[in-house]
């Protein structure tokens, strides 16, 4: 948006909505099983690199196709895997310029570190 358009904007600021943390998507996974009348005591599957509509994408998919929560997360491909490069230059811009959706300030992305094992 335009400087002067995003200046209307004074209940706080504009916010950044960046992937839910790992506590998040497990509560967005619990609403979804409700959902969808899944068996709550089921294994997860891992969620990493899942955005809230990955986690709905892989609850729906174990209703629809009467499969276990870990047998539809193999076929999700994470939003964060399959466009990485888009999603990092959209938190890079995001970055000082506005607030986190899901932290108290301003939103600020830090890259996660790779770990070097010799091989």
């Amino acid at each position: 948006m335009p400087p002067e358009l995003i200046s209307r904007f004074q209940v706080g600021g504009i916010f950044f909505f960046d992937s839910p943390d790992p506590d998040e998507k497990l509560g967005i996974m619990k609403l979804k099983i409700a959902k969808y009348k899944l068996d709550p005591k089921q294994p997860l599957p891992k969620m990493d690199d899942w955005t809230g509509r990955d986690v709905n994408n892989c609850a729906f998919k174990a209703e629809a196709m009467g499969m276990s929560l870990t047998e539809a997360g193999q076929h999700v491909v994470p939003l964060l895997s399959s466009h990485r490069e888009q999603m990092d230059s959209l938190r890079n811009y995001a970055t000082g310029r506005f607030l986190s959706a899901s932290k108290p300030g301003v939103y600020k992305y830090s890259p996660p570190v790779t770990k070097y094992e010799p091989t």
